[in-house]
């Protein structure tokens, strides 16, 4: 079997990692009874980070090369080393990302059910 080498791209990488996140996990169960509260506001959360990500996945007509990967509770973007624009978009949809959650938090609203 004759494999072809991986071909690796230079990238600039944004790592983020969801601070607290077992914590926030943990705390949407009290004494086995599920805190429906919490778990929304969790699920809230996490559907705003989301529909970000889809955004700029759905940005076809723009060639930025973002990758986006998330996993427990981490989320890592990356875009090749030269492209400028690209870069930038990366800190745009960090700079959403962030003030979307501060706005969720103090304006957090959640209807369980």
């Amino acid at each position: 079997m004759n494999q072809e080498p991986y071909q690796y791209d230079d990238r600039i990488v944004a790592f983020i990692d969801i601070l607290g996140f077992r914590a926030l996990i943990n705390d949407t169960v009290k004494e086995n009874v599920v805190q429906d509260e919490k778990l929304c506001a969790l699920i809230d959360a996490l559907q705003l980070i989301k529909s970000e990500f889809e955004q700029v996945r759905s940005d076809s007509e723009l060639p930025y090369s973002i990758m986006i990967t998330y996993f427990s509770d981490s989320i890592v973007l990356s875009v090749k080393r030269l492209n400028n624009l690209g870069l930038l978009r990366v800190f745009e949809i960090l700079k959403t990302i962030q003030i979307r959650l501060m706005t969720w938090k103090i304006n957090q609203h959640c209807t369980p059910g």
